[in-house]
């Protein structure tokens, strides 16, 4: 765990005064290995309801035969392309994920893009400041989009989820609902956060490139439905 000191003097040296008030910098990628560890230390929890993913599973807008065309060679191309080789973060982004993005129309007024986020969570039970820097896209506060390397999750995919985790905690309006996709590529999955009155999350399945059926149709149709919830 990286820790970066708030001053120069050790924890020894400090007076009982400067103990009680000193918080430590933690950086949030290698404080938070599994979404147990979010679970436990930042309060959050797994929605056991039924019904709390209802709006990224049921009644998803429907994609016209161009779109769909669109999406199978987006598909064609990456298969051809990761065949053998494992692509890094800006491959993936340049072949799949901004492609998908513009074609769910989210580059277009009145979302805003913004990208390599820093975000700040203060834990004041452990006397800590959790921090971090991350490449995403994030839509008007209300959708992040992570994109890990490939290389780091291809047989692992589950664990860039606790990173966006906690990034999403991190967001501003915790009063509203917010989104969040997962992706290096191969697989694809969606998390919604809701923080008051608490803290609850949950995810899709893991939609993938390499399935028979061309699952990139899902991932557009939710990316839509997102985009929508997003500037209602």
């Amino acid at each position: 765990m990286a820790v970066v000191p708030q001053s120069g003097n050790q924890p020894g040296e400090q007076s009982r005064q400067d103990r009680g008030r000193a918080m430590e910098t933690v950086a949030i990628n290698e404080a938070f290995g599994t979404i147990v560890d979010v679970r436990e230390r930042l309060d959050l929890r797994k929605s056991t309801r039924r019904d709390f993913l209802v709006e990224l599973l049921e009644d998803l807008p429907e994609l016209s035969d161009a779109e769909c065309r669109e999406l199978d060679d987006l598909r064609e191309v990456y298969l051809y392309q990761s065949d053998g080789y494992v692509l890094t973060e800006s491959t993936v982004n340049l072949l799949l994920l901004s492609p998908l993005v513009q074609l769910a129309g989210l580059v277009r007024p009145p979302y805003r893009i913004r990208a390599e986020v820093s975000v700040e969570i203060t834990a004041e039970e452990e006397q800590r400041v959790y921090r971090g820097r991350i490449d995403t896209v994030v839509l008007r506060e209300r959708f992040w989009i992570l994109l890990v390397e490939s290389k780091q999750t291809r047989f692992n995919f589950q664990a860039a989820v606790p990173q966006a985790l906690v990034y999403m905690l991190g967001a501003p309006e915790p009063q509203r609902t917010i989104y969040g996709l997962v992706t290096n590529g191969d697989g694809f999955r969606f998390i919604k956060m809701v923080r008051s009155p608490e803290r609850e999350y949950n995810l899709t399945e893991d939609f993938s490139v390499f399935a028979t059926r061309n699952e990139l149709y899902d991932v557009l149709r939710i990316l839509k439905r997102i985009g929508a919830l997003i500037v209602d």
